[in-house]
C-alpha cells in the first residue's frame, strides 16, 4: 500500500537540510563592516532655517520639506538651495558641503 505524501515529505526535508547547511562558497567569503565612525566623517548634514515657518526647501531642484529641516546623509559637493513661500520672493543659493560638516543656512525671505 502506497502512502500519499512520503516523497513530497522527503524532498521537503531535503531541502531544509540545504537551507541549515551554509554554502561551501560562502564560508570562504568574509564580509568586513563598515565602521560607523568612517560613515560619519563622509557624510554631511545641513539644516535650513527661515525668518518664514513651513517655507519649502528644495536642494538640487528636488523637494525635501519645510523649514525648519535638517538634513543628513549629504555627500561632499556643491548643491543648489532654494527656499520658497507663496507671497513671498524665492531665495537660491549654491552651498559647498565639505565632507563630515554640519551646517545650519538662515534664508531670509521677503514677501513679494
Amino acid at each position: 500500500m502506497k502512502k500519499k505524501g512520503f516523497v513530497p515529505c522527503i524532498l521537503f526535508l531535503a531541502f531544509l537540510s540545504c537551507l541549515s547547511s551554509p554554502h561551501p562558497a560562502a564560508q570562504d567569503a568574509e564580509l568586513e563592516a563598515e565602521s560607523r565612525d568612517a560613515f560619519d566623517e563622509q557624510s554631511s548634514q545641513i539644516t535650513v532655517k527661515a525668518n518664514v515657518a513651513k517655507a519649502a526647501v528644495f536642494l538640487n531642484d528636488i523637494f525635501q520639506g519645510v523649514t525648519n529641516l535638517t538634513l543628513t546623509g549629504l555627500r561632499e559637493g556643491t548643491y543648489k538651495l532654494r527656499v520658497e513661500k507663496d507671497g513671498f520672493v524665492a531665495e537660491n543659493h549654491v552651498i559647498q558641503v565639505e565632507s563630515g560638516e554640519s551646517l545650519t543656512f538662515f534664508v531670509e525671505l521677503r514677501q513679494e
